[in-house]
This record gives structure tokens, sequence and C-alpha cells, in this order.
């Protein structure tokens, strides 16, 4: 593009340096009319008017061949982008199974977890029943013991009570038996 930018700006200063040189070879010429020069500089302006709209349609034809070259990088970089996009939509594919997986155990450990939970709840209100049962039973036996011990001393008081009678009984007859023997030795 700059060659031929620079070709243009050439073939301009030539043109114009041949049109506007007095020492040029149409000068040495045997001269000749306004109007056949005006006609000569009519045809280069036509040559050259052509020769810039050939030079535009080859910069034009170049510049559309460029454009599609350029247009068919960006489709094969669009063409890569729409892949690497594949490829991330089947990563983020992998990724959501990976996730749905590691749910899915997650759920499963907390399913067990949960069941864990609720055996130990009912082995433990089992553990807290069977130790209140014995609680119960402890403090019961405890009441019978001391039911037990009362009576006992009851008993033990009404036998004391009895031994003393029996012991003052003894002892009254044990007297009333001297009594007699010395009322008998006083008679």
């Amino acid at each position: 593009m700059n060659n031929l930018k620079i070709l243009v700006i050439n073939l301009s200063f030539i043109s114009i340096i041949l049109f506007l040189n007095p020492f040029s070879l149409e000068a040495q010429e045997k001269p000749s009319s306004i109007e056949e020069r005006l006609i000569r500089l009519e045809e280069g302006q036509k040559a050259l008017n052509q020769r810039i709209d050939e030079l535009r349609d080859s910069l034009r034809r170049e510049m559309i061949a460029r454009f599609a070259a350029v247009d068919q990088r960006f489709a094969s970089i669009d063409q890569r982008f729409a892949s690497i996009d594949q490829r991330f939509d089947d990563m983020n594919k992998r990724f959501d199974d990976m996730n749905k997986r590691f749910d899915n155990r997650f759920d499963d450990i907390n399913k067990r977890f949960d069941d864990l939970q609720f055996w130990l709840q009912l082995v433990f209100g089992a553990v807290v029943l069977m130790f209140a049962g014995l609680i119960a039973q402890w403090l019961l036996m405890w009441r019978r013991l001391i039911k037990i011990e009362t009576k006992v001393e009851e008993h033990l008081a009404e036998t004391e009570k009895d031994r003393l009678i029996a012991l003052q009984r003894e002892e009254i007859e044990m007297l009333k038996a001297r009594l007699d023997k010395l009322e008998a030795n006083a008679s």
C-alpha cells in the first residue's frame, strides 16, 4: 500500500514537472496553437485520470482481498474461540457432574449421620430409662429398707418391752417367792 502511494505521488510529481517544464520536448518543437495544447493537456489529463482510476481499482481490489483475508483470519479466530467455548462448556458439564456426585455423596453421608443420630438417641434414651428404673428401684428398696428398719426397731422395742416385762415378772415372782419364804419363816 505504501508502495502504491509512493508510486501515485511520484507520477503526479513527474506529470507536473513534465507539464510545467519550459524546456520540455513540446516546447522545443514547433509552436502549436493553444487549442492543440489544450487538447493534448485534456488527453494527458484523461490518461492520468484513467491511470488514477486503474490504480484506485487495483487498490480497491487489493484492499478487498486484504479485508477478505482479515475476515478469514477473524473467522478462524472465531472458530478457535468457539472451540474454546465448547471446551469450557464440556468442562462446566464435568464440574456439574462432579458437583452432583459430591452432593449425592454428602447426602448419603448426611442420611447415614441422621440414622446414626437416631440410633444413638434411641440407645441413649434406653440407657437413661434403664438408669431411671435402677434409681427408682433403689429408691423403692431404700424405702422398704427404711420400713423394715422401723419395723425391726418397733419389734425390737416391743421385744425389749416384753423382755423387760418378762424380766420384771421374773423379779416380781422371785420377790414373791422370797416374800413367801420370809413369811413362811416368820410364821
